[in-house]
């Protein structure tokens, strides 16, 4: 490259105006810093952040000039992924730069000035103070500009104010820029939180009202984590029973409530909960609770377990008319929130490309069979518990695992080539718990049927709760490709289908093995009768089959 002109560095996408600002800066012996599209050696384009500076002798004629150029793609590379967050998000972004009277805007994106109702003109060059409510100004002149270049200022909460006068309450991030190793402005980033304050207020307002409730209740109330079994909550009336103060209860298990030699039948009373008020166990012993001094004293009790409250950590009033997406997004937040991880304001996981081979082998629902028309006799029915959760839970299909680079080699969901990562998915925590939920309900609705004379009201109540548990997971599958759902992702939707597809082939081909003709298959069930071509005594039992089949999947059948 010596001897060679700087010009070998550009090329079609390089903007003439900013090499006109280099060479308009040469000619007179100034400094220029610039940003410029430049090719490498392959041709391949990058962004480079370019400083002119002139060298002069001791008779200050320009002698040389020295150029610094510095890689700046991914820097630009991630602006503008921040920009197009910025589009689905109530999120603002502006550039400042130090100035005498404080910081002024340099730049913004388009939601600064439309979420303040100000056209772009008006808010360039403007100090940021003048967008700012009385109390952040104070704070924004004591020492937060003054921290914000040195990174001192991380997160801090400020109030934006509209052309109209409305508070618009903001996370602010200001993240420094420098030059030639001074910081000369702020990156800032502003999160909208508005509508986090009003939902903060109206839940402040219902909490403040069943605590209204809690306290002037007659009864004693206990109010326990469904998860841990520790108590949350009592009331007065339950101190009074208890004779020790509520901060000698709150914390305890809820069994520490109960004699100790019944604590395992109260567990169960507590995990199937009750239909109304009870005052025996199931051996008919009376119920009871046990004072601070050991004395055991007669009640009656109505244990009960809201479950999707529990698990959706929304308010009654919400749940009452939220659709099952929404409960499902909701369960998915708590996970997040557990794992620590922020919540997308809107879905925004693009497809990841494909071929169009793969996009046409992809695009397949559930196999369904050609069933033989007509009359049956002796037809047996398979089902498949929970078929497309439990897939999730088995295969580890998850929005943040599928289509991992780390296993590009593998092709986990059958037909596609879609990999799927050996670490734990979210989406696996969020239903497991799910799924051993409803199956302990379940096999609470087979004991009681199994019972001489079964409690149909505790019967409909066990119903209810496992219904409103299989919602969700029906919802599950479905809602990974529904496109405005947050954590969802159409290729774990495809993988979902995919391997589904190869699961009931798969029971087909053991049963038919087996010496079963199978007359029908519709996604997750399979009708089957003898095949009249195979003697009896060479034909498999059902149910060995179903068990070598479940083995197979690794999902009972």
């Amino acid at each position: 490259m010596l001897g060679e002109t700087p010009r070998f560095l550009l090329g079609d996408g390089t903007e003439r105006r900013k090499r006109e600002r280099l060479c308009e800066a040469a000619d007179a012996g100034a400094a220029e810093t610039v940003e410029l599209r430049l090719y490498d050696a392959d041709d391949e384009p990058y962004w480079a952040r370019l400083s002119v500076t002139p060298v002069r002798d001791d008779s200050g004629r320009v002698t040389h000039f020295v150029a610094i150029q510095q890689d700046v793609t991914e820097r630009r590379d991630r602006v503008r992924w921040l920009y197009r967050l910025f589009e689905h998000g109530p999120l603002m972004f502006a550039r400042t730069r130090a100035a005498d009277d404080g910081a002024v805007i340099e730049e913004c994106d388009p939601s600064f000035p439309e979420r303040l109702g100000h056209d772009r003109e008006a808010v360039i060059g403007e100090r940021l103070a003048a967008f700012y409510a009385a109390e952040s100004v104070s704070a924004l002149e004591s020492d937060g500009y003054e921290r914000a270049p040195r990174g001192e200022l991380t997160v801090a909460e400020r109030e934006l104010v509209t052309a109209d006068g409305d508070r618009v309450p903001c996370l602010l991030r200001a993240i420094p820029r420098y030059s030639d190793g001074d910081p000369v402005g702020t990156d800032v980033l502003l999160v909208d939180i508005s509508e986090q304050r009003t939902q903060e207020q109206t839940l402040l307002a219902t909490r403040e009202r069943y605590q209204a409730l809690l306290r002037s209740a007659p009864d004693p109330v206990f109010v326990a984590d469904g998860a841990s079994g520790a108590v949350l909550e009592t009331n007065a009336a339950a101190e009074a029973l208890r004779s020790e103060p509520r901060t000698d209860i709150v914390g305890r298990h809820y069994t520490e409530l109960f004699p100790e030699s019944d604590r395992e039948a109260y567990r169960e009373l507590f995990d199937e909960g009750t239909d109304g008020v009870v005052s025996t166990l199931g051996d008919d012993t009376q119920t009871k609770l046990v004072t601070a001094d050991g004395e055991s004293v007669p009640v009656e009790t109505n244990l009960s377990t809201v479950e999707l409250v529990s698990r959706s950590k929304k308010p009654v009033q919400e749940l009452a008319w939220a659709s099952i997406g929404n409960v499902l997004t909701a369960i998915q937040i708590c996970e997040a929130h557990d794992r620590g991880v922020l919540v997308p304001w809107n879905s925004w996981r693009h497809e990841f490309y494909k071929p169009m081979g793969t996009l046409h082998d992809a695009d397949c629902g559930g196999f369904i069979f050609a069933p033989e028309v007509g009359l049956h006799e002796n037809v047996h029915e398979l089902d498949f518990s929970s078929l497309y959760p439990n897939i999730i839970c088995t295969r580890n299909v998850s929005p943040d695992v599928i289509r991992c680079d780390c296993h590009s080699d593998r092709e986990d969901a059958p037909g596609l080539g879609y990999s799927i990562c050996d670490d734990r998915g979210y989406l696996v925590d969020v239903l497991q718990p799910i799924i051993d939920a409803r199956d302990e309900i379940k096999a609470a609705i087979r004991r009681e049927k199994e019972r001489d004379d079964p409690d149909e009201d505790h019967l409909a109540e066990l119903e209810g709760r496992s219904g409103a548990l299989k919602w969700i997971l029906v919802a599950c599958f479905g809602y990974q490709g529904f496109s405005n759902a947050k954590f969802g992702r159409i290729e774990c939707h495809e993988a979902i289908n995919a391997v589904a597809r190869e699961i009931l082939l798969t029971a087909k081909q053991r049963l038919e093995a087996g010496g079963w003709r199978v007359v029908h298959g519709i996604v997750d069930s399979i009708w089957v009768t003898p095949d009249p071509d195979v003697d009896d005594d060479d034909r498999e039992d059902l149910e060995t089959l179903a068990t070598a089949i479940t083995e197979e999947v690794e999902i009972r059948l």
